[in-house]
């Protein structure tokens, strides 16, 4: 079903969702930056069979493309967002924390991008043989012991230190928003 004044999407196209609905008004949202918006919240219900989104969240899919690509559009956006907020550079060393979608995306796009070495650290390592083909260096469980040799070759303690100061002087500054009056039973659509 489409919306009434929605011209250029028709029931039966494939479309992938912004899961972030901004004022619509601001120069973030004009830019298509939902994310950025101070007035903008969550959008739920991305694996619900019907979502309510506005027009400016939907984005029209190729034809070409399968249903099963079209449900990662987002989460490979978010994995390259991540590394354009950390400063990425070709040849940087890249810890991932984490193993889930969005982390994976990370890897395979820093792989492509040139990464040095890419570590991911997980609670589990069970997702070592999805990780390591995408481009990762190496898969850590939390609870691994790892040798103070090898620590140094993964991360060295000065690329930590120096990570932290550009963190301080504002070359590096991840962007969180955190909506206080987010009611994800209220806000849930896809239920």
């Amino acid at each position: 079903m489409v919306g009434n004044g929605v011209a250029d999407i028709k029931t039966g196209n494939v479309v992938a969702c912004v899961p972030c609905a901004g004022c619509g008004r601001c120069q973030a949202c004009d830019e298509g930056r939902f994310f950025s918006c101070s007035s903008g919240r969550a959008v739920f219900g991305g694996f619900g069979d019907y979502v309510a989104v506005p027009r400016r969240n939907a984005v029209l899919l190729p034809r070409t493309l399968s249903l099963s690509d079209g449900a990662l559009v987002e989460p490979i956006a978010c994995g390259l967002h991540a590394l354009r907020l950390a400063s990425f550079r070709a040849g940087d060393r890249v810890p991932v924390i984490g193993a889930g979608p969005i982390a994976t995306a990370v890897v395979c796009w820093a792989r492509i991008l040139g990464a040095g070495r890419i570590v991911v650290v997980s609670r589990s390592v069970h997702r070592r043989d999805v990780l390591l083909p995408m481009g990762a260096d190496a898969l850590l469980g939390f609870d691994e012991r790892v040798p103070d040799a090898l620590v140094g070759r993964i991360i060295p303690l000065e690329d930590l230190h120096a990570t932290l100061e550009r963190m301080r002087a504002g070359e590096i500054s991840p962007k969180i928003h955190v909506d206080p009056g987010l009611d994800p039973a209220r806000d849930h659509a896809g239920h």
